[in-house]
């Protein structure tokens, strides 16, 4: 019997895959939310080959890189580092935050400053998948993309597809 190549999605979507987060999303140079807090939930999604042996990868190293990114935003408030309407700054034990005619001082301890330039599920899922796809040893060998979603709540998702380049 000849054997066929096969390829398949498997998606990740467990339940400490989440996070409880503050932030405010910004609409304009002066308008934005006021500060509140969700609780975020994050799946994943990667198209792979299925191997000889019935299996695809181990994703066993993939969900528990999941929850720990899921852990280093939980129970913070997020901050978007790059935005064009924010001087966000660090000063004696504090994040300070600018915009418009407002000024949050927050602990560092409490707060996540991101490398995007808006707190949003759209930011939100492209800086994790970015953030999981800098992994270098990732084993991912047979796998054509990653989809990562997150949600802030019920039937509301913003994801993020990413082609996963193989190097060598």
């Amino acid at each position: 019997m000849e054997h066929c190549a096969s390829a398949t999605t498997i998606e990740l979507a467990k339940e400490s895959f989440h996070f409880s987060a503050a932030h405010f999303t910004l609409f304009s140079p002066t308008s934005r939310e006021r500060l509140h807090g969700h609780n975020y939930t994050v799946r994943c999604r990667v198209n792979c080959e299925v191997g000889e042996a019935g299996l695809a990868f181990d994703y066993t190293d993939l969900k528990q890189r999941l929850k720990d990114l899921c852990a280093s935003l939980d129970e913070f408030t997020l901050i978007p580092k790059d935005s064009p309407w924010l001087d966000v700054h660090e000063a004696d034990g504090q994040v300070i935050v600018h915009f418009n005619d407002d000024t949050f001082s927050l602990p560092t301890k409490d707060v996540r400053v991101l490398p995007v330039a808006n707190i949003t599920l759209e930011a939100l899922a492209a800086h994790l998948i970015d953030t999981l796809l800098a992994t270098e040893d990732l084993a991912l060998a047979k796998c054509s993309s990653l989809t990562l979603s997150v949600s802030s709540s019920p039937g509301i998702w913003a994801e993020v597809t990413s082609e996963i380049v193989r190097h060598g």
